[in-house]
């Protein structure tokens, strides 16, 4: 599938997508079905991370960082992708504290950082869980659960 937009307006309110889809069922009949999604829009990047749902991002990440975790050394891998993305996140949005190296994040994105950190730290991709047995149950239970 392949999706283009050319916009020659600004975009204060937001836009609606249109989707077209066609296909064949069981019985070979032509099925055709619209989808209109209507995109929100905003001016400023505090009210594009306050439209955010933060506690939603960290988990898709987490579930995203724990279905790549087969063995455990792709545990350690998943580990350290999870310090890739909270730097990520930090040199997009956050800024410097001065003298320092530490950066503060927005209070409208605090929260996925602090719970990437626990993820990093707690039975999944933590030591906590020493056999391999142990840790498929705890991954199946995240994967069900959430």
């Amino acid at each position: 599938m392949l999706i283009s937009m050319e916009n020659k307006h600004d975009i204060k309110s937001g836009f609606i997508l249109f989707f077209a889809i066609q296909y064949l069922n069981v019985y070979q009949a032509d099925i055709t079905r619209v989808i209109t999604i209507r995109l929100p829009t905003v001016d400023s990047v505090p009210e594009y991370l306050q439209s955010a749902e933060d506690g939603v991002a960290a988990v898709l990440i987490a579930k995203r960082t724990v279905l790549g975790a087969k063995s455990y050394s792709d545990v350690i891998d998943m580990r350290t992708t999870i310090d890739e993305r909270v730097k990520d996140i930090a040199l997009q949005f956050s800024s410097q504290v001065a003298k320092s190296k530490l950066h503060r994040f927005p209070k409208e994105i605090s929260l996925p950082p602090e719970l990437l950190f626990h993820l990093r730290r707690g039975p999944l991709l933590g030591n906590i869980v020493g056999h391999e047995e142990a840790l498929y149950t705890v991954e199946f239970i995240f994967e069900c659960v959430l």
